[in-house]
C-alpha cells in the first residue's frame, strides 16, 4: 500500500491578495487605544456579531463526509473511528480573530462600528498584517496552534450551500497553504482507510481542514464587509495566561492583545479614514495630532466621502 495522505495536500494556485490596504474599523476609544498601546485585539469568535460562526463549517464538512463515506464498502473497524462529532469539535475550538475590510469607507461599516462618538478605519498592508500574526504565533507557540499564514480572506456561504462549492473556493481562492481537498472536492480516499496510523492521519488532516474553514467561512449576509482576518487558535486543553477580558453587551468577552510592530522600528499604519462626523476638518486635524504624539509618521488622514449623518 502506498503511503499517501487521505486528505490531499496540494498547493493552492494564485492565492488571493487584496488590491490595496486592509482597514480595521473602530470607534474613538478603539483608535486611541490602538495608537497608544501599539496593539490590536483579537476577539473570541464565539462572541462576534455573526451568530453562525462555526455552524456553516459543521454543515460543510458533515455533508462532505456523509456523501463520501455514507455508502462506503469499507467495513473494517477503522471506519468507526472516523465518526467525528463536528459540533463538539467546533464548540471546543477557541478561535480569536481581528477583522479587516478591503473597503475603508463603506456606509454599512460606519453604521456597525462607529458608535455615536465617531468612527475611524485604520489602513494596513496585507504583508505587514501577515507578519504581525506570524510574529505573535512565534512568541506564543506553546499555547497557540502554528499557522504559516494566519491572515485569511473570508469566503461567504449560505448555511445550506453544497460542500463542493466551499471546498472548491477553499482550494482556488484562499491565501492559506494548509491542507485542502483534491480537485474533485472528495476529501477522503477510501482505499487508504485501512490502518490505525492512517485513521489518525485522517483525523489530523480533517482537523486541519476544519480549522482552515472555521477561520475563513462566514454567512453570505456579511459578504459586503469584504473581510480579511487574522485568525488564531488555542491548542487543546490550553488556558492562556495572556487571555484578557473586556465588558460586552451582556457578558465579559475574552480577547488576545496582539503587538502591532513585529519589529520595534516597524509600525505599519498607512492611512486613517475619519468617518462621517459634524466637523470633519477638525476631526482630521485631531487624528493627525494623535498620530504625531504617538510617533506615527507619514500616515495619510482623510475624511469619509459618504454624506451620512447620525447626529
Amino acid at each position: 500500500m502506498t503511503n499517501q495522505p487521505i486528505i490531499e495536500k496540494k498547493p493552492l494556485v494564485s492565492p488571493a491578495q487584496p488590491k490595496g490596504l486592509l482597514y480595521h474599523y473602530t470607534d474613538q476609544r478603539g483608535l486611541i487605544g490602538i495608537l497608544e498601546s501599539k496593539t490590536i485585539w483579537a476577539t473570541h469568535a464565539r462572541y462576534l456579531n455573526d451568530t453562525t460562526e462555526g455552524k456553516i463549517v459543521v454543515e460543510v464538512v458533515r455533508k462532505a463526509l456523509q456523501e463520501t463515506l455514507g455508502g462506503s464498502p469499507v467495513k473494517d473497524k477503522s471506519m468507526k473511528k472516523l465518526q467525528v462529532n463536528l459540533k463538539e469539535i467546533i464548540a471546543n475550538l477557541h478561535m480569536f480573530v481581528t477583522s479587516f475590510s478591503e473597503n475603508g469607507d463603506r456606509l454599512s461599516q460606519w453604521r456597525a462600528y462607529s458608535g455615536r462618538n465617531g468612527g475611524y478605519s485604520i489602513g494596513f498592508r496585507a504583508p505587514y498584517l501577515q507578519d504581525v500574526g506570524a510574529t505573535f504565533l512565534e512568541k506564543n507557540i506553546g499555547w497557540l496552534r502554528p499557522d504559516p499564514k494566519p491572515l485569511k480572506r473570508c469566503q461567504y456561504r449560505d448555511e445550506n450551500a453544497k460542500h463542493s462549492a466551499a471546498f472548491a473556493s477553499q482550494q482556488g481562492k484562499s491565501g492559506s497553504t494548509n491542507p485542502s481537498v483534491s480537485e474533485d472536492c472528495n476529501p477522503v480516499n477510501e482505499s487508504k482507510v485501512a490502518s490505525d496510523a492512517q485513521t489518525k492521519q485522517f483525523a489530523t488532516d480533517l482537523l486541519s481542514l476544519v480549522l482552515e474553514l472555521a477561520a475563513s467561512l462566514k454567512h453570505k449576509g456579511f459578504e459586503e464587509e469584504e473581510e480579511w482576518r487574522i485568525a488564531l487558535f488555542l491548542k487543546e486543553k490550553t488556558t492562556s495566561v495572556a487571555l484578557k477580558f473586556r465588558p460586552g453587551n451582556s457578558m465579559p468577552v475574552p480577547y488576545l492583545e496582539i503587538d502591532l510592530p513585529p519589529k520595534p522600528w516597524q509600525i505599519g499604519v498607512e492611512e486613517v479614514i475619519v468617518g462621517p462626523c459634524p466637523n470633519p476638518k477638525e476631526a482630521v486635524q485631531s487624528v493627525e495630532s494623535l498620530l504625531k504624539s504617538n510617533h506615527f509618521a507619514g500616515v495619510r488622514v482623510t475624511p469619509s466621502g459618504i454624506p451620512y449623518r447620525n447626529w
